[in-house]
């Protein structure tokens, strides 16, 4: 009988530290947000779509091609830390085309956009944001070839601010992150 309650008990336990196990990593697409951002480089200028799956930023205001989908893993408000993806939507004939959906990828030469899409990393650098790669570089400004570099150091980072499109407003700080100690840079440099 002794041996009986005794098995019962490391049964109980292990069934108890996988309950708890399965609590702490469950991720469920319920949890994720959405946001319609367009990225902000400068006073004038923003990332910008173009054909061939590149992006630059040749954009001088905020329309279809300016305009990106940030999926946050975690929902809530946008922290420094945050997994992220990026889509872009493509109009046709003005009405948005599900089937030409593309996402923020890093290839050799940077970052472009793809049918698979990879997950950066958001970095808070005072008043704006960092995109940290897969490979842990940084997204940069333009290269040759229709693609935004990358950094292998984040003060090389293309900052950038997010200005929520369907509001017309930069988004929110969380003001109790602290800023990382990446200096505020035009993104000429």
């Amino acid at each position: 009988m002794k041996a009986v309650h005794l098995a019962i008990i490391p049964a109980t336990l292990a069934i108890l530290a996988a309950v708890q196990l399965q609590a702490g990593v469950r991720v469920s697409s319920e949890e994720q947000k959405e946001r319609r951002v367009a990225f902000r480089v400068s006073e004038k200028k923003f990332v910008t779509a173009n054909p061939g799956n590149s992006l630059d930023l040749t954009g001088a205001k905020i329309g279809s091609k300016q305009t990106f989908t940030l999926i946050d893993f975690n929902g809530g408000e946008l922290e420094s830390g945050d997994d992220v993806r990026i889509s872009y939507l493509p109009n046709s004939g003005g009405v948005p085309d599900p089937s030409k959906a593309s996402y923020w990828r890093e290839v050799p030469e940077g970052v472009k956009r793809g049918k698979e899409g990879d997950v950066f990393k958001v970095i808070r650098a005072g008043t704006k944001y960092a995109l940290q790669t897969p490979s842990g570089k940084f997204v940069a400004g333009p290269v040759e070839g229709g693609v935004l570099g990358v950094s292998a150091k984040q003060e090389g980072a293309l900052l950038v601010e997010l200005v929520d499109v369907t509001r017309g407003a930069v988004a929110p700080k969380t003001p109790e992150q602290p800023a990382a100690s990446v200096p505020e840079k035009p993104a000429t440099e």
